[in-house]
């Protein structure tokens, strides 16, 4: 299941066939693919149009959303399904939440005009509910201490990123982060008790532990002569840990005499986040999707170009005022030889040619960090970044520009105006944490800093 907010990154996406709906699409094939049984209506998810959406339904894709309405105040989509896995009963409930711009046929009314209905239908035919919702924290917090019948609700805050599971009045809540980096799994015992209570680790894997400390602490303390400050650090480490722990084996003990003397077994809940990094294997059908994704951005954005090179008279400079303030690298070299010809040794100089290795010199998600450009692409609306597609050559790389500013002003007053220097804030513009986990800026800046003098 997802709570939503899943196509597309903005709530304004151009109409008709473009790059965002190419891979809006391929999400939602992808999600087919892999058995999905629900998800909510996000805000971010009605970027594309109501239509996309309607016409993804009609192909089978299980949207959700109890409160977004037509002109006569029916829902659009469902608001709710049930689920049977082995013996248990699921109900999912989708809420929208605020932001997207919708037609005028279409109404996202308030939670609680829709919530408790959706309950009372789902609560006498499932043994657990589940909220999908793309509502605020706040609004969520509110439904978990108003509605004691949802048992768990999953958010969709693309400012968040993964939420542990915790109880929240009678609700847990959970979420995980944007952008498909993380599998949630949260692991349920449901009991003959309508409350909830997190799963522990068992009593004895506890014991164990404390004695594996006790045993360090005593080896640690008998071999006198490693006793420096760093080594006695470690060892008030150890004794603190071993405190904490021991505390809690008592809260445990307590609480297990508590539990025996109650008739009601409660329900109890453990979450986990797996990451989807490169050390997880590709499933062939999903990468098929996405090459089959990649390759459809390519021939749209390309026959794009080419219909832009024939209007303008084979013209592909683009008319940016951000680019056009750059001069390349042939005339930083004009005055900078030994620094130009140490650059171009670098990775940045090839950094264009990676992506035409990949065949994604088109995607218009990656070309902002591949090409000499100032300012953050990430910001830059689709109708921008289509206009990189159209840099000379002499910019289809990272050069001296993207890490010193724009040149045009220097290179005609170079006495006058000086060039910006090297900051990490203009790196991570594109050495992200998605793009590059391993940056760190005082160890990458020495590979590519520039020798000294003229």
């Amino acid at each position: 299941m997802d709570s939503g907010n899943l196509l597309f990154n903005s709530l304004s996406v151009p109409s008709g066939l473009s790059q965002r709906t190419i891979t809006a699409e391929g999400i939602l094939d992808i999600y087919r693919m892999i058995g999905i049984d629900g998800v909510a209506v996000g805000p971010y998810d009605l970027s594309g149009s109501i239509d996309f959406l309607l016409a993804s339904r009609q192909n089978g894709f299980p949207w959700l959303s109890a409160n977004l309405l037509d002109s006569r105040s029916a829902p659009i989509f469902s608001p709710s399904a049930i689920h049977t896995v082995g013996k248990l009963r699921i109900g999912l409930i989708g809420l929208t939440g605020k932001g997207a711009k919708l037609p005028p046929d279409v109404q996202l009314v308030d939670y609680t005009q829709v919530l408790q209905w959706e309950i009372d239908k789902l609560h006498p035919k499932c043994d657990l509910i589940i909220l999908l919702s793309s509502l605020t924290s706040a609004e969520n917090s509110k439904i978990a201490g108003s509605y004691p019948s949802v048992h768990i609700i999953i958010s969709a805050q693309n400012n968040m990123g993964n939420v542990p599971a915790r109880l929240l009045n009678s609700s847990v809540t959970s979420q995980t982060m944007s952008k498909g980096k993380y599998q949630g799994l949260m692991k349920i015992t449901l009991g003959d008790s309508a409350t909830w209570k997190k799963k522990t680790v068992p009593l004895a894997v506890l014991e164990n532990r404390l004695g594996s400390y006790a045993w360090q602490i005593s080896r640690m303390k008998k071999r006198k002569e490693l006793h420096t400050e760093e080594y006695l650090k470690k060892l008030k480490l150890l004794e603190k840990k071993r405190g904490r722990l021991a505390v809690r084996i008592e809260r445990s003990k307590n609480q297990a005499t508590t539990d025996n003397n109650t008739d009601q077994i409660p329900s109890t809940f453990q979450g986990e986040f797996f990451a989807l990094n490169e050390n997880i294997g590709e499933d062939l059908r999903v990468q098929q999707s996405v090459d089959a994704i990649k390759q459809k951005i390519k021939e749209v954005n390309k026959h794009r170009r080419m219909e832009l090179s024939k209007r303008t008279s084979g013209k592909v400079q683009s008319n940016s005022s951000e680019t056009s303030r750059l001069v390349g690298f042939g005339t930083c070299r004009e005055c900078h030889e030994k620094q130009t010809d140490f650059w171009n040794t670098t990775g940045h100089a090839g950094a264009y040619e990676t992506l035409v290795k990949k065949e994604d010199h088109f995607n218009l998600d990656c070309i902002g960090c591949h090409v000499t450009l100032t300012g953050d692409p990430s910001k830059f609306s689709e109708a921008e970044k289509f206009q990189l597609l159209n840099l000379p050559t002499t910019l289809q790389l990272v050069g001296c520009e993207s890490c010193h500013g724009p040149g045009k002003t220097h290179a005609d007053d170079p006495e006058n105006v000086k060039l910006q220097a090297v900051t990490e804030k203009s790196c991570l513009v594109c050495h992200t944490e998605e793009h590059s986990d391993d940056f760190t800026f005082s160890k990458k800046v020495e590979l590519i800093r520039c020798p000294p003098g003229d």
